[in-house]
């Protein structure tokens, strides 16, 4: 409770902290390999040293296990329809769901039934609702199925949009160019070293300012820090000194070369200068504001104290010679979450207050009543909470509608 302010829905978060254990022995029974992980001691929302983890992907336990739970359903008479996309929610004249209009390729199929329940994972790869709904740009870069198709169709059904949609999670910075409009392909490992957790470097704005305490990126995951570089700008800048490209030039199976840095530049993602005004010229900034920034901040590292951002002490890491280099990045979100309001039976509510829309069911990261906001610690809200609320779907349409 605390982890999310309080700003979420009371109702949906106790019920999924009442009944996440029940699910996670329901699907033990399955065969479902959970395991304790170790978190980072630097957990500072949880305080726990282990969390409750699912198997990797690549042991083969969930796709047996789903494998299992999809031959449970078709034994019972149900049936796996795959390569459709859905289209629009049936609605009789009541005004209750009563099936699904989807494509699949050429054809037209109509599924009717009792309910209808949303699992379609949010708009995080849907670059024009992020940019409509969120309060500033952001790069989507969710698997492509999240296209917001399930939101789309539950609205337009009578659904609530609720009152804080355009929740997302960011959690990590991309580099990226000037258009905004791509974060160009192979520039991962660039930006893995400018967010080195162990030598949290200088972050500046647009106008080659330092505007943080860069060491929200210093401990894992780096959500906070993103979502802080969200709400101050679109983009900033860290700063790098030979040192760090050395560093990255020399790590197994490194891409970076001179040709990569050259390429980096050209796509003006990369900027560098053999001095600190010479980078800001590179920039466009202002030489004497960003060569006082840097000053000032070898300053800091020097006397071990930031009484202007209080950054950590550990981490106030002197820059050694240049070249110097600005790679230009941004916050990704991890996702999207909340595009539908849903009570503890995940009923998905109707556009005037106490109401649902009737026959509509949704569950997993469509809804997240549990989170509010730029609540960005991440741990058990996708897949736990995804499988916690379609357990808890599941037995409401049983008992109540079927």
């Amino acid at each position: 409770m605390e982890a999310v302010h309080y700003h979420c829905d009371h109702e949906v978060l106790s019920t999924y902290l009442r009944n996440c254990g029940r699910v996670v022995d329901w699907l033990r029974g399955y065969g479902f390999g959970f395991h304790m992980k170790e978190t980072p001691p630097t957990n500072g929302l949880s305080g726990n040293a282990y969390r409750i983890s699912q198997p990797p992907k690549d042991d083969g336990n969930r796709q047996e296990v789903y494998g299992g739970m999809v031959e449970a359903v078709e034994a019972a008479g149900g049936a796996l329809h795959t390569g459709c996309t859905g289209e629009k929610l049936i609605v009789d004249e009541s005004g209750a769901v009563v099936g699904l209009r989807a494509t699949r390729g050429s054809d037209t199929v109509d599924f009717m039934g009792k309910a209808v329940v949303i699992a379609t994972g949010g708009f995080g790869a849907n670059q024009d609702l992020i940019n409509e709904l969120c309060k500033v740009p952001l790069l989507g870069r969710d698997p492509v199925l999240n296209n917001g198709e399930g939101a789309l169709m539950a609205w337009a059904a009578g659904a609530a949009k609720p009152w804080n949609l355009g929740i997302l999670c960011c959690d990590t910075l991309y580099p990226i160019d000037d258009t905004y409009a791509t974060y160009p392909g192979g520039v991962q490992a660039l930006g893995n070293v400018m967010q080195d957790p162990a030598k949290a470097r200088m972050h500046v704005n647009q106008l080659g300012r330092r505007f943080h305490s860069e060491d929200a990126f210093c401990w894992v995951p780096t959500y906070g820090g993103a979502n802080g570089v969200a709400a101050n700008e679109p983009w900033m800048f860290v700063i790098a000194d030979q040192a760090a490209i050395d560093e990255l030039a020399s790590a197994e199976n490194s891409v970076v070369d001179d040709s990569y840095l050259e390429s980096m530049e050209a796509m003006g993602v990369l900027f560098r200068g053999d001095t600190p005004e010479g980078l800001a010229e590179a920039v466009g900034w202002d030489p004497a504001v960003f060569a006082a920034e840097f000053a000032a901040y070898g300053e800091l590292c020097a006397q071990r104290e930031d009484p202007v951002f209080f950054k950590d002490a550990k981490y106030l890491v002197p820059y050694g010679d240049g070249p110097y280099y600005a790679v230009r990045m941004a916050p990704t979100p991890f996702g999207t979450c909340g595009d539908l309001a849903v009570t503890p039976a995940m009923a998905v509510k109707g556009t005037e207050p106490g109401t649902t829309v009737p026959g509509l069911y949704a569950v997993g990261t469509e809804t997240v009543g549990t989170m509010h906001n730029d609540y960005y610690w991440a741990l058990g809200q996708t897949v736990g909470w995804a499988h916690t609320s379609g357990v808890l779907a599941a037995e409401e349409i049983a008992v109540n509608v079927l």
